[in-house]
């Protein structure tokens, strides 16, 4: 969890977009993948300090339970 050269560490996010994009991908993703992406958490990481600092990386930390999913199929 150090997280990425010239990126700042970790830290667990509610991202406001991310039932929108879901939403629209869900469709395009296998069944088992848009449910489990549905139902993690997510790290993001803000950087790249060397560079302004205007990069953003998000990683998906798999929940334990697919409980609680962010997203339907359509």
């Amino acid at each position: 969890n150090e997280g990425i050269v010239g990126f700042t560490s970790p830290t667990l996010s509610q991202l406001s977009f991310l039932p929108l994009l879901l939403q629209y991908i869900a469709p395009k993703l296998p069944v088992e993948l848009w449910e489990q992406v549905g139902a993690s958490a997510w790290l993001r990481c803000l950087g790249d300090r060397s560079e302004l600092g205007l990069g953003e990386v998000l990683m998906r930390q798999p929940a334990e339970s697919s409980a609680g999913s962010l997203i339907t199929p359509s």
